[in-house]
């Protein structure tokens, strides 16, 4: 089966399955569903799309993305943002954090500062070439998904990024319910 025909038969089944519906579901439309989406998470992540950040992981991209606007937005710490609000900002775990924090600052992308001893926190800072090498990536990016949203559709866009929005919340609660019920 081609790509496009693998594509179409994943999506034509949760199509129908949406058509034919009754409002109810059960296990295999869970199934369907769920399979649905981790096939489309998979497609919008696929090595193609990391190519538009050559040089930099997809992971590197949204913490520069996120150290950059810290920088223009914050007045308190003058730009800097405490390594664990960046590691609760991208979900991940601290030990994924510091190594791809440390991978940055060998490069030259961030700097990993800490007031006193370091007791209170670690800071990070997305340096000047940090923002020249996210100013590259963004070019990138912004000629690419550019012709896909119009493609695609500046309301369909809108619509997605919102609907994306709550099924995050989604998803984020029901981690949480699972976590205090193995507690």
């Amino acid at each position: 089966m081609t790509d496009l025909a693998n594509q179409q038969s994943v999506s034509s089944t949760a199509e129908n399955m949406v058509k034919n519906g009754d409002g109810k579901i059960d296990r295999k439309d869970i199934d369907i569903l769920l399979n649905e989406y981790i096939f489309r998470k998979y497609r919008l992540a696929r090595d193609e799309v990391s190519q538009l950040t050559h040089g930099i992981t997809i992971r590197e991209y949204v913490a520069l993305y996120i150290m950059k606007n810290q920088k223009d937005t914050d007045e308190i710490y003058d730009g800097r943002m405490y390594l664990q609000d960046l590691v609760d900002t991208m979900q991940i775990p601290m030990r994924k954090a510091s190594q791809m924090v440390n991978d940055l600052k060998e490069r030259g992308a961030v700097a990993w500062e800490y007031d006193g001893d370091g007791s209170e926190g670690t800071y990070v800072v997305i340096t000047e070439s940090g923002e020249k090498l996210l100013e590259e990536r963004e070019k990138q990016l912004n000629v690419f998904y550019g012709d896909v949203i119009k493609e695609f559709g500046k309301e369909n866009m809108i619509q997605l990024l919102h609907l994306m929005r709550r099924m995050d919340v989604i998803v984020n609660t029901e981690f949480k319910k699972m976590e205090e019920a193995h507690e």
